[in-house]
């Protein structure tokens, strides 16, 4: 098909030949500057050079495409209409995106970025929101390309705020979906969740049962990820019943299993039970379709945790029956493919031996034990290798084999230091790869920053160019009818006129007669009025003048009066000062002859306390030696305790942890002495180690790592540490970030040492069902670091022992804690090394704030 406007063009041409645009038009733009415009020649003239971009740009030639938009944007300014000056900003935009993906250099980025915006604004001055809305769908498609979602979303939820509320559901879904999609791709779950919600809401407005059912699935996983177990529950059995209205037994088997494990998760065993037992059942008599769903990974998992109830006693009604979980176990290890699912191998195994090992059947409970070791091996799953050594250690214990036991703990340990060496390893790569892209945002953000502020005030002079030609054109127009419609009217007029131009004449000769008459008449009786309004004005004016004189009389009485007063007063002021100056100076001089005798006498004082000062230094000195002497032997004899303890209290640890393993084979009493003795136990290690750690910072033994620290990293693992004796107590631990760039220059493990100690403190001396407040925060250029407590806060006159070792303050721990009056010490001498202050404000009955600064540091963005 040929294009209209091709078609136009060729017929201009054979209208009129010197209408046609010869080559030189194209390459001369120039040629354009001239007064007046020839709308037809300059509309046939962008429409032709607007196509030749499209048909470049379609054949990838894009050097010539961005020539020929280029071309077709500067002939557009002159012309009315905007929308060749959208279409070639588009072009330009679209043609430097693909040179950018190609050759991913600076300049076709910010190119891109400025075309883009140029056509945003341009479409926002026309008002076109439905265009508009797509321009921002496509430069939020740009953004997806270079895996920036934030400024992804950005748009996509502008463009999604456009087409709100119209009919357009296709591009309502579509951005919606997106936007839902990188929510979850970024971690933000709720928001996620809520436009995946608002998809489904608008598939069930449309009336697409099918599509509406896909959402619904995709809302039940976020729902789990989010660990949303009741809503997760809800969205599964209404898809459930979907499947069940239209016979679809293949789902109605997944969603089965899904609604069985969710209900695992949520800790309802009863619901759990009765949907797995559903699910079997179904399975089972279900046609030959779904026959290989019973060897199948979900049937085994599904076998697995139907064990797995059996084997703990719950709250909802189920005892332990270790027969029916091996049971379960058996069939699942029956079906198994060890070879294909090596890692189903070790769960199967190791859950059965966990069984034997309750039994007390610990011959039978090694075997499994030893058999999931081999296939945790061949997978390299390090966690369940360090678990089934454990497993193993505690098996050989049981049965008095000491030395195995002792390896078996021996290979655990050194297992676990290798997971926790690999997740620190993950972290701290997440960690840097979070501030590089951190850093990329910034970049870009900020040459975004940059051309919108250059394009806009570029696109508002071109914008006002535009309009001011388009309103010329349009005042020529209107100008041209106006005088096209007085003409006509005028020749109307003249006809009418003519006649009616005799009889006015002849009437308006009389009428002047008659007025001159009564003109002459009213001068006259004017003249006797001025008169006597002359004679009026004259007598007011006198009044008015008698009445001032007497006013200024009266004023100047006033003022006299008013002067003298005021004469009266400075002077009676002066002689009053006079007087108490001669009074003050008198005084002072008593003062200062008093103050002469008292120096005197101290002068004589001080002599006679020098002469002693002597005597006293070369006592003071020699105390000194032998105090020095007596705190090293102290020190020493303090770290050989310490580091001889260490070793049989880290042997009754273990033991006690074995002990406390077997809970179901002891007694109440024996229970509850096995916990004593752990916390006793406990409470002397950490008095070890924080005696160690006083000691190593006194003696300037550390190795500090100095590295920039985002603040906010050290919220996760803290919640963590102190979540099981936050919740023993009730205390509500609250994390907030109030700081814009958390960044310090610090050691990293001395800085969670610092933050442990002080969280540690305010648990000990917080009552239950309390809050503690754990608060990052900008301060000019440092960052403060606070943790508040409700306690009962900290005496005025403690606060300045409050850092000194062994110091104990007088309020204590709630619940019957430990305090050897170390942590404080510790705190205070670990921030001062790391170049920081840490104080304490409080306020007697209402908690204490312990506040830790360090000076603010620049990320830098590469």
């Amino acid at each position: 098909m040929f294009d209209l406007r091709v078609i136009v063009y060729v017929l201009l041409i054979l209208l009129n030949p010197h209408k046609g645009l010869s080559e030189e038009d194209h390459n001369v733009p120039d040629r354009l500057e001239r007064p007046g415009i020839d709308i037809k020649g300059d509309s046939t003239r962008i429409g032709l050079t607007l196509d030749s971009a499209r048909v470049a740009f379609q054949n990838d030639n894009f050097d010539v495409s961005i020539e020929k938009a280029n071309r077709s944007f500067e002939l557009s300014k002159k012309f009315p209409n905007a929308d060749f000056a959208i279409q070639s900003v588009l072009l330009l935009a679209r043609s430097y995106r693909m040179i950018y993906l190609a050759n991913n250099s600076q300049r076709t980025f910010n190119n891109t970025l400025k075309y883009y915006i140029k056509a945003i604004t341009l479409l926002e001055s026309v008002g076109s929101k439905r265009m508009l809305a797509d321009i921002y769908t496509e430069y939020g498609d740009f953004y997806f390309e270079l895996n920036l979602p934030h400024l992804t979303i950005q748009n996509y939820e502008k463009a999604l705020r456009l087409v709100e509320g119209t009919e357009d559901y296709l591009h309502q879904k579509i951005i919606i979906e997106k936007v839902a999609f990188l929510n979850y791709e970024m971690g933000n779950l709720e928001q996620a969740i809520l436009y995946y919600i608002m998809l489904h809401n608008l598939h069930k407005s449309l009336k697409e049962e099918e599509r509406a059912i896909n959402t619904l699935k995709k809302l039940s996983e976020l729902y789990l990820e989010y660990k949303d177990y009741d809503n997760a529950l809800y969205a599964s059995k209404e898809i459930l019943s979907y499947y069940k209205k239209v016979d679809d037994v293949q789902n109605q088997v997944f969603y089965l299993s899904k609604i069985g494990e969710i209900s695992y998760s949520a800790g309802n065993n009863d619901q759990a039970v009765k949907s797995f037992k559903e699910y079997f059942s179904l399975v089972k008599n279900s046609n030959e379709n779904l026959n290989g769903e019973k060897s199948s990974v979900r049937y085994i998992q599904n076998l697995i945790i139907v064990g797995d109830i059996y084997k703990l006693s719950t709250e909802n009604g189920y005892l332990t029956d270790y027969e029916l979980a091996i049971r379960h176990f058996n069939l699942a290890q029956k079906i198994t493919d060890f070879i294909i699912y090596p890692k189903l191998a070790v769960e199967i195994l190791k859950k059965t031996g966990e069984i034997y090992f309750r039994k007390g059947d610990y011959k039978t409970c090694l075997t499994y034990f030893d058999l999931s070791l081999y296939y945790a091996k061949k997978t390299k799953d390090l966690e369940n290798i360090s678990q089934n050594y454990l497993l193993l250690a505690r098996a050989y214990n049981e049965i008095e084999k000491w030395e195995e036991a002792s390896d078996h703990y021996e290979q655990h340990a050194a297992f676990k230091d290798s997971i926790i060496q690999q997740k620190e390893a993950e972290r701290q790569f997440l960690a840097n790869q979070a501030i590089d892209f951190q850093k990329e945002n910034l970049k870009i953000t900020q040459t975004l920053d940059m051309i919108e502020a250059h394009e806009i005030q570029e696109l508002t002079l071109a914008e006002k160019e535009l309009r001011n030609i388009a309103l010329e054109s349009e005042l020529e127009i209107y100008r041209q009818d106006a005088e096209l419609k007085e003409a006509l009217i005028q020749n109307q007029k003249l006809s009418e006129d003519s006649a009616v131009r005799n009889y006015l004449l002849t009437k308006h000769q009389l009428e002047n007669e008659i007025n001159t008459k009564k003109i002459e008449q009213l001068n006259s009786d004017r003249e006797k009025q001025d008169l006597l309004l002359k004679n009026k004005e004259a007598d007011q004016q006198n009044k008015r003048q008698r009445i001032k004189i007497l006013e200024q009389e009266n004023s100047l009485a006033k003022s006299r009066q008013a002067y003298y007063m005021l004469f009266i007063i400075l002077i009676s002021l002066i002689l009053v000062l006079i007087l108490v100056v001669y009074i003050l100076k008198r005084k002072a001089n008593k003062k200062l002859k008093a103050q002469n005798e008292k120096i005197e006498l101290q002068s004589q004082n001080l002599m006679i306390a020098n002469k002693n000062i002597g005597k006293q230094n070369s006592i003071i000195e020699e105390q000194n030696q032998q105090l020095l002497s007596i705190s090293k032997e102290k020190n020493h004899l303090i770290n050989i305790l310490a580091h001889d303890l260490r070793n049989p209290l880290a042997t009754a640890m273990s033991m006690i942890e074995l002990v406390r393993f077997e809970e179901e084979n002891l007694s109440s009493e024996q229970r509850q002495a096995s916990e004593i003795i752990w916390r006793g136990l406990q409470r002397m290690n950490n008095m070890i180690t924080k005696i160690l750690d006083i000691k190593a910072v006194e003696s300037q033994k550390i190795n500090l790592d100095f590295e920039i620290v985002n603040a906010e990293e050290l919220f996760s693992p803290l919640k963590l540490l102190f979540k099981e004796e936050a919740d023993r107590k009730e205390i509500n631990l609250h994390f907030a970030n109030e700081s814009h760039e958390p960044f310090i220059n610090v050691d990293r493990s001395y800085l969670v040492q610092v933050m442990e100690n002080l969280i540690s403190n305010a648990l000990k001396f917080s009552p239950s069902k309390s809050n503690i407040f754990i608060k990052i925060s900008d301060e000019e250029e440092h960052v403060r670091i606070s943790v508040k407590d409700e306690g009962p806060g900290i005496p005025d006159n403690e606060i300045s022992d409050l850092f000194k070792k062994y110091h104990k303050l007088s309020p204590r721990p709630t619940d019957g804690e430990q305090s050897i009056g170390l942590g404080l010490s510790i705190v205070k001498k670990y921030v001062e090394v790391m170049q920081g202050k840490v104080w304490c404000k409080c306020d007697k009955g209402k908690g204490s704030e312990f506040i830790v600064e360090f000076r603010k540091e620049q990320v830098p963005v590469s």
